[in-house]
């Protein structure tokens, strides 16, 4: 069994030195709390550290970071790396612990809802409330059936009553 030291070795192998240094270790304490796996922590270390590195190039502050600039990051990040279909959850996390520290700003509400998000924001409540999922858990369930109802409605009305199971086939053998 890994000592503490060598666990955290492992993690925080790779010093950032732009704007999202000194969140880094908070981040990798929430992640293993949140039951993440040492491996699971050094991947999302990895993509922590080339956001930082990318904002630190772009001169981005940590007060601007938002939404917006993790598509703006995730558009650089794609022409040089692979992405994992974890990404995209794994920086929402990183800026839900950021803006539960107060270092980052509340996301700004456009009222362009769409029934897909209301759909998953429902979904989301119920499988918190009901099922006491973890929030690990709960994201890679929202990233998942987000990629599904978009693959098999796209931006078109929900009409879930359609749904069957050659759907769900189609879906999970891609």
């Amino acid at each position: 069994m890994a000592s503490h030291r060598e666990r955290d070795r492992a993690v925080y192998f790779g010093q950032s030195k732009g704007p999202l240094r000194e969140y880094i270790p908070g981040f990798a304490a929430l992640s293993r709390g949140q039951g993440y796996t040492n491996a699971t922590i050094n991947s999302r270390l990895r993509l922590v550290r080339a956001l930082d590195r990318w904002m630190q190039k772009r001169r981005v502050r940590i007060e601007g970071l938002n939404e917006e600039r993790f598509r703006q990051f995730f558009r650089d990040h794609r022409k040089r790396h692979k992405v994992n279909c974890s990404d995209d959850a794994n920086l929402r996390s990183l800026l839900t612990y950021l803006r539960e520290a107060k270092v980052v700003g509340p996301p700004v509400f456009r009222d362009q809802t769409t029934p897909i998000d209301q759909l998953q924001a429902d979904f989301a409540d119920h499988l918190r409330e009901q099922r006491g999922l973890r929030p690990a858990t709960l994201e890679q369930y929202l990233f998942h059936t987000r990629r599904f109802l978009l693959g098999r409605f796209g931006n078109g009305a929900l009409r879930l009553g359609e749904l069957n199971s050659q759907d769900i086939v189609q879906c999970v053998l891609g």
